[in-house]
């Protein structure tokens, strides 16, 4: 046992080191960084394990490994209670949210349209000040309409939209991003290894600050339906008659690929943050976990909401393999974030979070 503890404690170490080696450089590290949090419920085991049996002096083995990682422990759960403020004119409300089109294709198995009613119900009953779209769709025939009715039914008037994707003039695929205060200022910034994959910004006008709000959409690992299926299998334990050969690679080099891509994508987007001469929000679907070299590239200057101000698990990615918190919102030095929350709504295969964020005007970044 002290033996297999030791390996626990090793691979825990490997995962620390996951987030500082980019995947263009040692790719697999991220596999480590991706299996942290097996890796830490592993010490955990141990720890009680040592604690109940005869031999405790063991057991402040696995505990000093896992204090030493406290950063990724807080980014993976909070367990301070909400940092809640009085209303004031002051407050920011953010929102992010990947609303995988919509539900275009009716992934629900419900009717696309009710679905899609749903998450406009959502974001007018919200009411953020700011909204940050990712996997936007909209249909300028109104068969499916979107932009118009976003645009009507809720505070945030003012919009961004940029589209990587257009069938006929009519149907858009993209991201965009919403303003209850005007914008005076738009950009696209693209990845040069994706096409689909970019972000944008957009310097807003509160009173008379600028404001530049970051929407990215880091690459995806692109699961198909057959690759979901596996991983389901897989998890069910219902191995027989499946090529675990050939599936575990063809999901093996899904994983470097968008590894790699993503740390590349990220020292792009962080280049054009941290040129920003205003104060920053960003918002996004990272693709990545809080162990990763993306989220620690991140926030070498940036600080992240949940950590501030949430609570939970704050996992937001519900589909069919192993959940995540991947959607972030952060944010520089010039603010500060309250009442970070996830909420639990099946419409897509993100949950959408949202938070308050209060300028403070400070000098310097993080």
């Amino acid at each position: 046992m002290l033996a297999l503890n030791i390996i626990a404690i090793l691979l825990l170490i490997l995962s620390y080191i996951a987030s500082w080696i980019p995947a263009d450089s040692i790719w697999q590290f991220a596999f480590f960084g991706l299996a942290y949090p097996i890796f830490f419920i592993l010490n955990i085991f141990f720890i009680l394990f040592w604690v109940i049996s005869n031999k405790k002096k063991y057991f402040f083995l696995s505990l000093f490994v896992i204090l030493l990682g406290w950063k990724h422990i807080r980014a993976f759960i909070q367990f301070h209670t909400f940092r809640h403020i009085a209303p004031s004119e002051q407050q920011i409300k953010i929102m992010s949210y990947n609303v995988r089109l919509f539900d275009l294709y009716n992934w629900t198995n419900n009717k696309n349209i009710t679905t899609r009613n749903k998450i406009f119900e959502l974001i007018r009953k919200e009411a953020p000040d700011i909204i940050c779209l990712q996997e936007f769709y909209s249909d300028d025939s109104r068969k499916f309409d979107v932009l118009d009715t976003l645009i009507k039914l809720q505070k945030a008037k003012y919009y961004h939209v940029d589209y990587f994707k257009n069938r006929g003039r009519v149907q858009h695929w993209g991201v965009a991003t919403m303003s209850s205060y005007p914008i005076i200022n738009k950009k696209r910034v693209q990845f040069v290894n994706s096409e689909n994959n970019y972000l944008i910004y957009t310097d807003v006008l509160i009173k008379k600050d600028t404001i530049r709000i970051f929407n990215i959409h880091y690459e995806s690992i692109r699961f198909g339906k057959e690759d979901l299926l596996f991983v389901s299998d897989i998890a069910n334990n219902r191995t027989e008659n499946i090529d675990l050969t050939n599936k575990t690679k063809k999901i093996y080099w899904k994983l470097k690929s968008a590894f790699i891509k993503r740390d590349e994508q990220v020292r792009v987007a962080m280049n054009v943050i941290n040129k920003s001469p205003y104060p920053v929000i960003i918002c996004g679907d990272f693709n990545d976990t809080p162990s990763s070299f993306v989220y620690n590239k991140m926030t070498s200057s940036l600080f992240d909401a949940f950590v501030e101000s949430g609570n939970g698990m704050g996992k937001t990615y519900v589909g069919n393999i192993p959940s995540f918190r991947i959607d972030y919102i952060m944010h520089d030095n010039n603010f500060e974030a309250y009442n970070f929350k996830t909420i639990k709504e099946d419409l897509s295969d993100h949950y959408p979070i949202d938070c308050s964020l209060i300028l403070q005007k400070k000098s310097t970044k993080k």
